[in-house]
């Protein structure tokens, strides 16, 4: 997403048990990723209310929830991370703040 000059970051946080299996997920993504020990991880599973993957939710800097399923609100057959898609969240989200 650097190529197309948004300012937002992507951050994994992972949902599985185990360190050998949050471990093989990590090596699949490149962005940022919470530790799979890091107390803050649990937590925020619990706020966000993450109990499915995948799930790609959109934050405000604030921590406030702007769109809560961004995979599932568009087309099903293509939940990609593509600058079309991002673009389509970003505005959805920009409707929601500004509205």
């Amino acid at each position: 997403m650097k190529q197309s000059k948004r300012r937002f970051e992507v951050v994994l946080l992972s949902c599985e048990r185990d360190q050998q299996a949050f471990q093989q997920q990590r090596r699949s993504f490149p962005f940022l990723t919470v530790a799979f020990d890091d107390p803050k991880r649990n937590q925020a599973l619990a706020t966000f209310e993450i109990n499915a993957i995948p799930r790609l939710i959109l934050l405000d800097p604030f921590g406030t929830i702007i769109v809560d399923n961004a995979l599932g609100s568009y087309d099903a057959n293509d939940q990609s991370l593509s600058v079309e898609n991002v673009d389509k969240w970003l505005q959805q989200a920009k409707r929601k703040l500004y509205s």
